[in-house]
């Protein structure tokens, strides 16, 4: 007897910058195909989305949002909601609030991970069972807790040794997941890291940290500044001395500072 084939899937994904690509790719895709095409565009949870219309007039296929529980139909495009990640989990289409990867929910990575476990479980070749699909690949394809996958209770369990890093998401310690020389990181919580986007996000964090010293130590420079005046015009020498000096140093800090920002920036346009 013939073993089982799984239905056939193309996984698409895409940046925010990425809606005129996914449009010629709607223009491009045969009347008929054998697979269900899934598509995945990283975009702001708040922000409302017309892109299954737009994708359905230029495309031969049906172009809809995806359902929690939709079937894999050959001939049909289904798109990851706003704010809801897209996973294929035991055949069936999963829409879940699951916890953000690289700062973005809907992402690209769960998609990809969970259709990789599809093929990890599918029938071998001459119909001799399933391929592999360890506990590891099952809990990376889930993304964590709270994805909606039905893993089982053992998915809060960290599946990676202490990173010594901190996610920039929710500050929690990251588990360290790298492997063949592709650094990954992730939560206890599900949030989840590659080392491009957890760098970047680092920076992002960095420079709002800058700027919201030198937005303080400016602030009190300026106060520093009416304390003495107003120490002058009462005869306080003493205190209008100490008030100077205080701002002084307060704008010392707030140019180094200036200055740092000055040279990240000038490192970002090199």
């Amino acid at each position: 007897m013939e073993a089982h084939r799984p239905p056939v899937v193309i996984g698409v994904g895409a940046s925010a910058g990425g809606v005129e690509a996914l449009l010629e790719l709607a223009e491009g895709l045969e009347p008929d195909p054998p697979a269900t095409v899934l598509v995945v565009l990283h975009q702001p949870a708040e922000a409302p989305t017309v892109l299954p219309q737009l994708m359905d007039k230029r495309s031969a296929l049906p172009v809809r949002h995806a359902r929690r529980g939709d079937e894999l139909v050959p001939g049909t495009v289904l798109l990851a909601p706003p704010d809801h990640h897209l996973l294929v989990v035991d055949g069936r289409l999963e829409v879940t609030r699951g916890p953000m990867e690289n700062g973005h929910r809907p992402a690209v990575d769960p998609l990809f991970r969970s259709l990789a476990l599809e093929l990890a479980r599918a029938p071998r070749r001459g119909g001799r069972g399933p391929g592999p699909g360890g506990r590891a690949l099952r809990l990376d394809a889930a993304g964590g807790p709270g994805t909606g996958a039905g893993l089982g209770d053992d998915q809060d369990t960290p599946h990676g040794p202490p990173a010594g890093l901190a996610c920039t998401d929710c500050s929690g310690p990251l588990s360290d997941l790298s492997e063949d020389h592709l650094l990954r990181y992730r939560r206890r919580v599900g949030h989840a890291w590659s080392e491009q986007s957890l760098s970047s996000q680092q920076d992002a964090g960095i420079e709002r940290a800058l700027f919201t010293a030198l937005q303080a130590l400016e602030g009190k420079a300026d106060l520093q500044h009416r304390i003495a005046s107003s120490a002058s015009a009462r005869g306080s020498t003493r205190s209008a001395a100490r008030a100077r000096d205080s701002a002084h140093d307060a704008l010392y800090s707030a140019g180094l500072i200036r200055d740092l920002l000055a040279r990240r920036k000038d490192d970002d346009s090199a």
